[in-house]
């Protein structure tokens, strides 16, 4: 196998031994990206069968593997929380830097404000996971890994936070306002874009991953 290709995989592997991807295929694109970067040739990829073996013999020598099904949406939710560990914001826009400071700061402001609204907390809490996958659109990556996983509100919600988001400041053109503003749930993912513009503090306290996920276990 090409000596990348290998690293790649071996990299694949040892993410989803140590619950930091919740699939494969989320496995091997984290893998790509720091072993070469956005624009990796597909022949480099290694196969879903070639990370499974690798994977394999990785759990062969490790005694305490999580037994938590890898297929649960609570169990997805901390192995993305576990990939984002460490990465940050490059944009001005987000002083606080940390993807996963800025996620939890966002529940803390939803679950503060609607406390019994677990679905938005939970969209608050999801929205930027996808951020290790595909940094210029976080929402619809997490969106691909999760789907189908979570309620339509919840799947609605983070589809239309975007719009949200060109609503509020002022770049939605005339038509897709109204077409947002026709939406079932537009006012809560307008709620949920004020959020996310907020959650963007320093030094502020915040909910542990476990804290939120301990609220959000009737969703699980």
């Amino acid at each position: 196998m090409n000596p990348i290709r290998l690293k790649i995989c071996n990299i694949a592997a040892e993410l989803l031994a140590t619950n930091k991807a919740v699939n494969n295929m989320h496995a091997r694109r984290t893998a790509a990206m720091q072993v070469y970067g956005e624009s990796t040739p597909p022949w480099l990829l290694p196969t879903m069968d070639e990370i499974d073996r690798s994977l394999n013999g990785i759990l062969d020598v490790i005694e305490d593997y999580p037994s938590e099904d890898s297929h649960s949406l609570r169990s997805m939710v901390i192995g993305l929380f576990n990939g984002i560990e460490g990465h940050h914001f490059r944009s001005t826009a987000h002083p606080e830097r940390d993807v996963d400071y800025h996620l939890l700061q966002t529940f803390d402001l939803c679950i503060e404000e609607r406390p019994y609204d677990t679905e938005l907390a939970f969209a608050g809490l999801v929205h930027d996971l996808g951020f290790t996958i595909t940094p210029k659109e976080p929402i619809a990556a997490t969106i691909e890994f999760i789907a189908g996983n979570f309620s339509d509100r919840i799947y609605d919600l983070l589809c239309q936070l975007p719009a949200a988001h060109s609503v509020l400041n002022h770049s939605a053109g005339h038509r897709a306002r109204n077409r947002f503003m026709a939406h079932s749930h537009h006012e809560d993912a307008l709620f949920l874009a004020e959020a996310d513009l907020t959650a963007r503090q320093t030094g502020v306290p915040a909910s542990t991953l476990e804290e939120a996920l301990t609220i959000l276990d009737d969703l699980f």
